[in-house]
């Protein structure tokens, strides 16, 4: 008996692996759900920020990591190339994984005006209708999605938020049902594989940062936190540049660091050495804007590190859960003294909190909610029963 056949529309797709967040989900989606469903995929052919694509692609329908996948030049990502691509897939839904993107926004009106087939749509704004991520190019965002509305372009399409806060970020602005379902993770990795932080001496820190480098990350706000705290700091960031004026902006705070606090720009790293990497360090600063999910928390969480973030991210109640803080953006003296209860700390209450991230990742990896929410509401979308 054959599979119903979802079309992803999703930016960025393997081998690429700056696309953050997004292309995580998806690609554990696929992972996770291909047993049950046939996936298409329509992504860019090239990663975040390359001139020049991925090397070897044929001009037209690749298999790969379970599914197929078409990837599109440049200048077919217009209304008769995306139209084009569409059609080469039998699919029964469409499932878009960005609310801005071209691919969303040119396949929605192609739809608008009956130039797709008739098929359910369900769409997962990913974070991007977070208020502290609207207000970012406002102006710009305000009037796409008044000129949406008015169109009705997502008029009849099935929402998919990860929360219950995306949900209600998502009725703020538009009608139509919201389906939840928490973003899925990757396969348990083998727990012996993993590697220890380096040894915690008080007086001393190795905090990482590692995300893309946009303004919604707050790079800007983690290096000020890190240039308030006292002893021996070591602050390394990972990710790729893909704002070059905001860079600019982080360097020049970087710049103005004060002697003990040691910071460095180390560039984009591929997936499969965020472990590796995580592992050089003590403490994950993450002080982002919005995070539907946070991908790289989970991460930094089973590579053993605590975690210090804000608390616009799905993981909550951190200091509770023996894993870190989760603070307001405004608290100052919240972050201050997270910073400091970690420089001061020994090797014997550090590997307390190890072990608490360690636990609080593999408490949600080991969670079959997730997996079964997330089928479950791809059928509903199909129209079939569970």
């Amino acid at each position: 008996m054959s599979k119903p056949r979802i079309l992803v529309v999703q930016d960025y797709f393997l081998p690429a692996y700056k696309g953050g967040g997004s292309l995580r989900t998806v690609v554990n989606i696929i992972d996770r759900l291909s047993g049950d469903f046939d996936f298409d995929v329509l992504a860019r052919d090239r990663d975040q920020g390359d001139s020049e694509p991925f090397p070897d692609l044929s001009d037209g329908w690749t298999r790969r990591d379970g599914c197929r996948v078409r990837y599109l030049p440049p200048h077919r990502i217009n209304p008769s190339g995306l139209r084009r691509a569409a059609a080469e897939s039998d699919y029964e839904l469409i499932y878009f994984n960005s609310f801005f993107s071209r691919f969303t926004v040119w396949l929605l009106t192609l739809r608008r005006l009956g130039m797709l087939p008739d098929r359910p749509v369900l769409l997962a704004p990913r974070g991007e209708l977070a208020a502290n991520t609207l207000r970012l190019k406002r102006r710009k965002k305000a009037i796409y999605i008044r000129l949406a509305r008015l169109l009705g372009l997502y008029r009849g399409i099935t929402w998919h938020a990860s929360s219950e806060s995306e949900r209600e970020e998502i009725r703020r602005l538009f009608d139509g049902p919201v389906e939840i379902g928490a973003d899925l993770a990757a396969r348990p990795p083998d727990p012996t594989a993993l590697p220890s932080p380096p040894a915690k001496r008080p007086g001393e820190l190795r905090l990482v940062f590692l995300s893309r480098l946009a303004r919604k990350k707050n790079l800007g706000r983690a290096i000020e936190l890190a240039g308030r705290a006292s002893g021996d700091i070591v602050f390394d960031i990972y990710g790729t540049a893909e704002d070059p004026a905001y860079l600019a902006e982080c360097e020049a705070l970087i710049r103005r660091l004060p002697s003990n606090v040691r910071c460095t720009y180390r560039g984009p790293i591929s997936y499969e050495k965020v472990h590796e990497t995580l592992a050089g360090y003590h403490v994950f600063l993450f002080p982002t804007l919005n995070e539907n999910f946070g991908h790289v928390i989970l991460e930094a969480l089973l590579a053993r590190l605590p975690v210090v973030l804000s608390d616009q991210t799905f993981w909550r109640d951190l200091e509770s859960k023996g894993a870190g803080f989760d603070l307001p953006l405004a608290d100052d003296a919240g972050f201050d003294s997270a910073l400091r209860t970690f420089v001061e700390m020994d090797q014997t209450r550090y590997d307390e909190l190890s072990r608490g991230a360690l636990a609080l990742a593999h408490a949600y990896l080991n969670d079959p909610e997730p997996v079964a929410d997330q089928r479950e509401m791809f059928r509903r979308c199909l129209g079939k029963t569970a």
